[in-house]
């Protein structure tokens, strides 16, 4: 199956009602991170093969504008696929080790239409070994803008994969902070 959607509801009352889950390459939408997604606001997500669909990009743009999502979540790839689709759509994002030096863009289709995230929580694992974590904060730097409120986390203890007890903290300041 190269896609499989997924959709929990939320009985709170945050800021953001709905955001989009987007999972890393060779990874799927973990159950316990979409509950402590949940926790404050309602979460769609797909299940993709990247390797296996060049319209993965598409697919979640589509999916995000079908449920006329409030934010983004991703990781590694997810957190590329998050950075454009934030930037795109003017949605704030907070992006796990973004995989933003990489280039997959074209072969996903994504580009940079326009530059109009409100704001951005990046978390970086100081020991990701797959994701450099200079690379990336470089390109943040370069690309940084007045009009978008930019939080840059390097932890120095977490390397590329994100445990539950991370995720949840800064699932927590991401909602948080946000409008």
């Amino acid at each position: 199956m190269l896609s499989e959607r997924i959709c929990l509801s939320l009985d709170q009352n945050y800021p953001m009602k709905k955001v989009i889950y987007i999972h890393g390459l060779g990874s799927s939408p973990v159950p316990a991170k979409l509950d402590i997604i949940r926790s404050y606001a309602e979460v769609v997500a797909l299940h993709l093969d990247y390797e296996q669909d060049p319209d993965s990009y598409k697919k979640i743009l589509q999916l995000a504008l079908d449920e006329q999502v409030e934010g983004v979540i991703g990781s590694s790839l997810g957190g590329l696929i998050g950075h454009h689709l934030s930037e795109n759509l003017g949605l704030p994002a907070l992006l796990f080790n973004p995989a933003l030096y990489r280039d997959v863009p074209a072969a996903y289709g994504m580009q940079l239409e326009q530059e109009i995230s409100p704001a951005k929580m990046v978390v970086q694992g100081a020991k990701d070994e797959i994701v450099d974590p200079v690379q990336v904060r470089n390109i943040l730097d370069s690309k940084s803008r007045e009009d978008c409120l930019m939080h840059i986390i390097i932890n120095q203890d977490m390397g590329h994969q994100i445990d539950l007890v991370n995720f949840k903290r800064y699932v927590t300041w991401f909602f948080n902070m946000m409008p």
